[in-house]
């Protein structure tokens, strides 16, 4: 799967952090995905879930990635009997969030 240059301006890559910033075109082996028959939404589901899974985003993050809510996203990685990564530290961060907008609601 090499990444070729498809005339991209220079500011698009970071090379401080060898990452691409912006649209990506993936080329993948006909031979090996042919007989998958993916769309390219289905390709960029199974994208986003591999990334989740692995723990390189969040979910938020792999929802934007698949083009799908959270909600939706939600369901499809419980279909697939995978776990919410959902730590004390975001249970305290919700609930300060909540707190928040409780408070904001009060002062209506």
């Amino acid at each position: 799967m090499p990444f070729r240059d498809f005339g991209l301006a220079q500011n698009d890559c970071r090379p401080e952090f060898n990452w691409y910033d912006g649209a990506m075109i993936i080329e993948l082996p006909e031979r090996e995905l042919g007989s998958l028959q993916l769309t390219p939404e289905q390709a960029r589901l199974e994208l986003a879930v591999g990334l989740y899974a692995g723990g390189r985003v969040t979910l938020g993050r792999a929802a934007r990635i698949a083009g799908v809510s959270y909600t939706e996203f939600m369901h499809v990685i419980g279909r697939r009997g995978l776990c919410i990564h959902y730590t004390a530290e975001d249970a305290m961060h919700d609930m300060a969030v909540v707190n928040k907008l409780c408070g904001q609601c009060d002062g209506e």
